[in-house]
């Protein structure tokens, strides 16, 4: 193993230039977390440290919220587009302490990755389950959500310090998708985003924003030809090669892979303090009263 250096803190890291974001994002059923896992062993292989963070983190309170949301018979079904936007939120600010100290606890010199299965742009897939049955774009709708959902993930990019990275969509047949989703054994089937009119609605609305809203946002990448599905290995070394304006080189020694597992109440003072400003500012009562609850957990 390569010598480990002590002491740097994640801002020291980030400005170094010895950290780089790689963020995979788009429809269910396209291999986003496989391919994340294939990018941190195949940078692990070359010397670098990888950390795989996927979204929602599902086993702490605010993951426990989405789960219930997700499922058509749970208890906050009913939450409005603004709410189920909001949590998602809340819950990528519950991993903020987590990431910094993985990245400061595991840096070397030879360079670390933050591989993300689905970011705050995810949440086009909420916009999308709400507008499934609407045969066109409301272009000033979704605007406004686009801003929205810029601005609750503010403070999480503000204070990871991630801007202007693209963010790489694997793109396949929306209906080869949910056929892909209804085959993996993992797949939740109570899941109401994993549904054809979702993910064809969602594929319309990511290359409508990168066309109209937000060029350059996103690069979208292939992961099948005329001959079906590309490997999974080739896949994810499509995204390194998008994602990673530098050659990436073998270096001295075998890098280390962590993956992100939040789970229970997140007690993080610095964390709650983020959510507490984030929910005061944007959180209805309903999930201001959440929040409460989030608090007295034991």
């Amino acid at each position: 193993m390569f010598e480990k250096v002590l002491d740097k803190s994640y801002s020291e890291i980030l400005f170094s230039g010895s950290l780089t974001p790689i963020i995979i994002d788009g429809l269910d059923g396209t291999g986003k977390e496989t391919s994340s896992r294939l990018i941190g062993e195949e940078l692990s292989s070359k010397g670098y440290n990888s950390l795989v963070v996927s979204y929602p983190q599902y086993k702490t309170y605010w993951g426990n919220v989405i789960r219930s949301f997700l499922r058509e018979d749970g208890k906050n079904f009913d939450f409005s587009l603004e709410e189920r936007m909001l949590v998602y939120a809340i819950n990528r600010l519950e991993s903020v302490s987590s990431i910094k100290n993985s990245v400061e606890s595991n840096y070397s010199s030879n360079g670390e990755f933050i591989i993300f299965d689905r970011f705050i742009t995810s949440n086009l897939i909420t916009y999308s389950y709400f507008t499934k049955d609407n045969p066109k774009i409301d272009k000033t709708h979704l605007v406004e959500v686009y801003r929205y959902m810029n601005s609750i993930d503010s403070l999480f990019l503000s204070e990871l310090r991630i801007s202007n990275v693209k963010i790489i969509i694997p793109t396949i047949n929306p209906t080869d998708s949910s056929e892909l989703l209804k085959k993996d054994p993992k797949t939740d089937v109570k899941d109401s985003y994993e549904k054809i009119a979702v993910q064809k609605k969602a594929y319309e609305v990511y290359r409508f924003v990168s066309e109209n809203i937000d060029k350059g946002k996103f690069k979208f990448i292939s992961i099948s030809d005329k001959e079906g599905m590309l490997s999974p290995s080739i896949v994810a070394s499509k995204i390194i090669s998008e994602s990673v304006s530098k050659m990436i080189k073998k270096t001295i020694g075998q890098g280390k892979i962590t993956i992100l597992n939040l789970e229970g109440r997140i007690l993080d003072k610095d964390v709650v303090t983020l959510i507490s400003k984030l929910v005061d500012l944007y959180g209805t009562q309903r999930i201001k009263d959440l929040y409460k609850n989030s608090l007295l957990q034991d």
